[in-house]
């Protein structure tokens, strides 16, 4: 869980992910997904969360959305999150949780916009279910390559080509990016630059970067 509160940047594109408690699987058939996309989706509408990419796996979930409020994301997700977990309660005659903790997420600076798109989309591949993400059908991979139709994305003027779109994503992702993103996700630090860091704790009234160890100075009198 972050270790603050959570953050969010309104109109700022954020990674959210969630998994099932436990890792365990959280969809158990095609129909399952489009239960979740059908709640998402509705409850994106009703709460004002704009979705530019995602991708279901058996576990877990990704998402790039952006909130057009303070509230937008939390509300969509709790709410979607709380009504599936029922939805799989009742069909699997279980009790409890579903899903592990409350759902993790970060802010994105616009420069590392499309490497955290090709890292959800690219899971399908790193999992070894398929060699190609457009050849997965529960991500939206397929929409950005073929230019697919896809109810959840919304319209964001991401000036995404589909000859560029799938050769950028089986371009070899750094592992280094990989481990930044995840960390990320951990610890609900935003992704950018320094400039955007300050921006963000100027806007919000948040100290978002580390402190430097080191002793506190002391004024004339030798006093912290």
């Amino acid at each position: 869980m972050p270790p603050f509160k959570r953050i969010v940047a309104v109109n700022r594109p954020h990674h959210i992910t969630n998994r099932g408690n436990r890792r365990q699987t959280i969809f158990f058939s095609d129909e399952d997904r489009k239960v979740y996309l059908g709640l998402l989706g509705w409850h994106a509408d009703k709460y004002g969360l704009k979705f530019w990419a995602y991708c279901l796996m058996h576990n877990h979930i990704h998402l790039i959305a952006v909130p057009e409020n303070p509230e937008s994301m939390s509300l969509t997700i709790r709410e979607t999150h709380r009504k599936y977990s029922s939805y799989i309660n009742i069909l699997m005659n279980w009790k409890g949780t579903l899903w592990q903790r409350r759902f993790y997420s970060f802010p994105l600076e616009d420069a590392h916009l499309y490497r955290a798109l090709r890292y959800v989309e690219n899971n399908p591949v790193r999992a070894g279910i398929v060699k190609k993400a457009e050849e997965y059908r529960w991500s939206s991979a397929p929409a950005h390559v073929f230019g697919r139709r896809d109810g959840l994305l919304s319209p964001n003027g991401l000036g995404i080509k589909r000859n560029n779109w799938s050769a950028y994503l089986r371009e070899q992702e750094e592992e280094a990016e990989i481990k930044d993103i995840r960390a990320r996700s951990l610890t609900g630090r935003p992704l950018g630059g320094d400039e955007f860091i300050a921006e963000l704790e100027q806007s919000l009234d948040l100290e978002l970067r580390h402190k430097k160890p080191g002793r506190k100075k002391s004024d004339a009198n030798g006093k912290p």
